[in-house]
């Protein structure tokens, strides 16, 4: 059995410190086969797993969250869209129908077909005539008479070549099916004066006037909204992007909507597809967006949420590693301690021993060692515990006293029922509003809207149904106005909207485009059997230096629209306190 002696070494003479032996400190020189780096290895690992379950599961959720919000936005989009396109074709029929009432064409027209001298006449009337139509009306490019044979008798405007099927499909329809010119679709209608053996008008627009009206819906979407005639070829689009030459997937049913779906684009990207069927000329309507921009907020979170789990595996793995190696380095060293008296090198530094065999000596001195650590290190975690406990509960205070706050502040200024603006938030705003525009003299415009006949459908609806429709008449409102406009609940069923830096012309447009898609919206009230339609009448104001002139100004014209029949738009002027 080895034992240690001391060795005295005279004060004016201090020994030489030991050199390192080979194996000292083997826990940095041996890192793959060290117990802190398989130590570190393992919370990696385990960290690592965890982490990539909890992001999968998370990203599965925001898509189907994501997909469920895009099935239920793209027919909004598409029914309003299809909507907005029967009223432009509803507009050119009738712009067609006034050169049907032109004095002058009626008159000349039943000569046309008699002798030379009268037709020549009636032709360079009615070209004369034309030419003016033409010049006066943005709807139309090109017009020409076709006689009963389908002879061309008279062409004024733009000249295209039409195919046959174009010409023929107007003998039994008002308007023409599609044609495409120098890679433009063209359209006709068609103006009859007399019977079928008489001559006929026909008026051709432009298709591209469609790609207005569709981006006034597509500029809210990252894709395209596009119109497929029913041989799947595009023939108008929001954006100016090059269009494929067919729609690839199947066309849905009249009256149906096609749901969103995952498809391929003309360079292999993914978008998602929706599509909704059109009665007139058996069109389709389209809308085509690009997944990663539909979905860039997966993308973003996925990105997000696999950096900050990538690091906190990092450090995980770091901390593990560091704490065992602070761990194991006091048991190396004595270890090593050990050896080195095992092998009788003197001078080892180990703690003084009694009496007795030195190897006891060391054994006691180890354990009393080992027990310290140890007390040292539970009380280290019990103090460590103590102090996490106390950091947790206060931080847990400390948020629900901030969401608290946060909660009573939007509640001070949020009405209960439509969760727009209170009352009180909104002469807030309009008495800052009002200082500003007179420091900038910029415009601002007041909308007081009132739903019509609230107090019958609370009476025979009950307050239920009447609450549903404030709610729904709040959200429709909503969907139209701007970042910098503000709308609140007035009291009872009256609305106020603020819009800053808008004059009355456009307070006069945005009123008019709310009131009509209050009264084309359905609301469906309970019972669900019955079906409503809501209209409100709306009051417009300019503020002209006194906020209070702005209000009751605005008071004043919705008194005058209510007053008028109801479901209108009035502008406030001078002529209404006379």
């Amino acid at each position: 059995m080895a034992t240690h002696v001391p060795h005295p070494v005279a004060p004016d003479d201090p020994p030489d410190p030991p050199a390192a032996s080979e194996e000292e400190f083997g826990v940095w020189r041996r890192p793959i086969g060290s117990l802190p780096t398989r130590l570190g290895f393992f919370v990696l690992g385990v960290t690592l797993c965890t982490a990539l379950v909890i992001t999968a599961i998370s990203l599965e959720t925001i898509d189907a969250f994501l997909r469920e919000k895009t099935q239920e936005s793209f027919p909004v989009v598409l029914e309003r869209t299809a909507a907005e396109l029967d009223t432009w074709y509803a507009a050119r029929l009738e712009e067609a129908d006034r050169f049907r009432r032109d004095p002058v064409l009626a008159s000349y027209w039943n000569d046309l077909p008699l002798g030379p001298e009268l037709a020549t006449r009636a032709r360079d009337e009615i070209a004369e005539q034309l030419d003016r139509r033409l010049a006066m009306s943005d709807a139309f490019e090109a017009a020409f008479v076709l006689d009963q044979y389908g002879e061309t008798m008279l062409w004024r405007g733009r000249r295209v070549q039409l195919s046959l099927e174009t010409l023929a499909s107007t003998h039994h329809q008002a308007l023409s099916d599609a044609d495409r010119w120098e890679g433009r679709g063209v359209q006709l209608a068609r103006v009859r004066f007399g019977d079928t053996r008489t001559p006929t008008l026909h008026l051709l627009f432009d298709l591209d006037h469609l790609t207005d009206i569709l981006n006034i819906h597509g500029r809210l979407l990252e894709g395209r909204i596009s119109i497929v005639d029913r041989d799947r070829r595009y023939l108008a689009s929001s954006t100016a992007d090059a269009l494929p030459e067919q729609f690839e997937l199947a066309l849905p049913e009249p009256g149906q909507t096609l749901e969103a779906r995952d498809a391929s684009g003309p360079e292999g990207e993914r978008l998602i597809v929706s599509a909704i069927a059109l009665p007139r000329h058996q069109w389709t309507l389209v809308i085509e967006e690009e997944y990663d921009r539909a979905y860039s907020r997966v993308v973003t979170a996925t990105r997000r949420v696999l950096g900050i789990n990538l690091a906190i595996v990092a450090l995980f793995a770091l901390v593990a590693y560091r704490f065992a190696v602070k761990m194991v380095k006091p048991i190396e060293e004595l270890s090593d301690a050990a050896r080195r008296i095992s092998e009788g090198e003197k001078n080892v530094p180990i703690p003084e021993g009694g009496a007795g065999d030195e190897l006891l000596v060391l054994t006691r001195a180890f354990s009393e060692m080992t027990d310290r650590v140890e007390a040292n290190a539970r009380e280290l975690e019990d103090a460590h515990r103590s102090v996490e406990r106390a950091n947790s509960e206060l931080v847990t205070r400390n948020d629900d006293l901030h969401r608290a706050n946060e909660v009573l502040a939007q509640l001070s200024v949020t009405d209960g029922l439509t969760g727009l603006h209170n009352h009180r938030h909104f002469q807030d705003a309009l008495t800052r509003e009002a200082k500003r525009v007179d420091r900038t003299e910029e415009p601002l415009s007041l909308i007081l809207v009132d739903i019509d006949h609230f107090k019958s459908w609370n009476d025979r609806l009950g307050h239920a149904a009447g609450d549903e429709i404030l709610r729904r008449v709040a959200q429709v409102m909503k969907t139209l106005l701007r970042s910098t406009d503000l709308l609140a609940r007035y009291g009872g069923e009256e609305f106020a909207l603020l819009a800053p830096g808008t004059n009355i012309e456009g307070a006069t447009q945005l009123a008019e485009k709310m009131r009509t898609t209050i009264s084309e919206t359905r609301f469906f009230i309970d019972p669900p059997s019955e079906h409503q339609r809501v209209t409100v009448s709306m009051g417009v104001a300019r503020y002209r230096g006194d906020r209070k002139r702005l209000f009751s100004e605005a008071d004043r014209a919705l008194y005058r629209a209510k007053a008028s029949g109801r479901d209108c738009v009035v502008v406030f002027d001078d002529d209404i306190d006379a």
